[in-house]
């Protein structure tokens, strides 16, 4: 397309250059996030940050190397980020909606407010279609002729299992976060 319209060499440059930076800020973004809660953890700030880089760099190999892997990464984990929008979709229910609207979202009386709609969205619509679009990957996805799969490149087994792994490894990770938050709260207390 960007060969046909008027200047589009240099549109296609700006346009992938501003893809580019997006991309890299909310990594940056995303990164930053995952290294506070080490920091809150006792791990020093460059530590965390080689740490994570390291990891996330070393994770990212597989995926670059063989499509397959990159495909089956964006299967399980495309499929986990609509579960983790039900998963919010939920707290907030159990918090109550309405009280959140009013005590968080609407507190800064110079920003947007949101108003019974918003309840109506987060307490009925997001549920019903989280329903809907998980019984449609079943339908479609989930159930295949290699469902039972773990080691499938796009079955539910798989996600399952990789589901299961990373939750595992954020138990223990969460279990050494708290002793270390712990630790040095009663070290605080202590002097």
């Amino acid at each position: 397309m960007f060969e046909k319209i008027f200047l589009g060499k240099t549109l296609t440059i700006l346009f992938f250059l501003g893809l580019s930076l997006a991309g890299f800020s909310s990594l940056i973004a995303q990164l930053e996030m995952i290294v506070r809660t080490f920091v809150d953890g006792g791990m020093s700030r460059l530590m965390a940050i080689l740490f994570i880089v390291t990891i996330s760099y070393l994770l990212g190999i597989p995926s670059a190397i063989n499509l397959n892997i990159l495909t089956n990464q964006d299967f399980v984990w495309g499929l986990a980020l609509l579960l983790s929008g039900g998963f919010f979709a939920f707290v907030v229910i159990r918090f109550n909606a309405r009280r959140l609207r009013e005590q968080i979202l609407n507190a800064n009386p110079n920003d947007f407010r949101a108003n019974r709609l918003w309840d109506i969205v987060i307490s009925y619509f997001i549920p019903i279609g989280l329903i809907v679009l998980l019984v449609w990957w079943l339908i479609n996805d989930g159930m295949n002729n290699d469902w039972y799969d773990p080691f499938a490149q796009s079955s539910m087994m798989t996600c399952l299992l990789q589901w299961m792994m990373v939750i595992g490894i954020l138990l223990v990770l969460n279990k050494w976060i708290v002793r270390k938050i712990e630790r040095s709260n009663s070290k605080n207390a202590d002097d």
